[in-house]
């Protein structure tokens, strides 16, 4: 409060998580319990001649600002084969649910991944915990995912599946078990 770092918060009111070479965070939410969760991309290497390898990131802390290492591998969940992770949202399972990309010949793909509350891929969902939201025929790129009050996911970005990759203005809603609301 009144802008004053919080020192009971990490050290001196700061926490940095090193995950890869470089991070870039995309949204936070507070579990009920005051567990933060934190998402996004990181850059796990580059060189002067590569871009660099992105993947998408969870980290969780506790209230505190320490790693809860009871969540995925010491606090870290990494998915390779995606390229960020732009949403987290908690279900009210206590579940839960990010909204990202992946990379395809360079095309941003959506998908959704569900983990268990450790942080865990839930099998039930997708593939080992991975929805591709994408198809032949519906190109998503996620922008941003929300959870409603029904427990549904919203998600909105843009499609371009038209034979010219025209950008469209594109929304779905996608049920807990990882299935389009018709």
């Amino acid at each position: 409060k009144n802008g004053i770092l919080d020192n009971t918060f990490g050290i001196n009111g700061k926490v940095t998580t090193v995950i890869g070479q470089s991070e870039s965070p995309q949204d936070i939410v507070i579990q009920g319990d005051g567990k933060i969760i934190v998402v996004g991309e990181a850059n796990l290497a580059s060189t002067p001649n590569s871009p660099g390898t992105y993947v998408g990131f969870a980290v969780r802390y506790n209230s505190n600002g320490t790693l809860d290492t009871s969540f995925a591998t010491n606090g870290i969940y990494k998915l390779t084969s995606s390229k960020q992770f732009l949403s987290v949202m908690v279900l009210p399972n206590g579940s839960i649910m990010l909204g990202g990309n992946t990379s395809i010949n360079n095309e941003n793909l959506a998908i959704l991944v569900k983990l268990d509350s450790n942080g865990t891929g839930d099998t039930q969902f997708g593939i080992n915990g991975v929805l591709s939201l994408t198809s032949v025929n519906y190109k998503f790129s996620m922008g941003e995912a929300i959870l409603l009050n029904d427990g549904k996911i919203f998600c909105v970005g843009l499609e371009y599946s038209d034979i010219l990759n025209h950008s469209k203005s594109t929304y779905c809603k996608i049920d807990s078990q990882g299935n389009f609301d018709t």
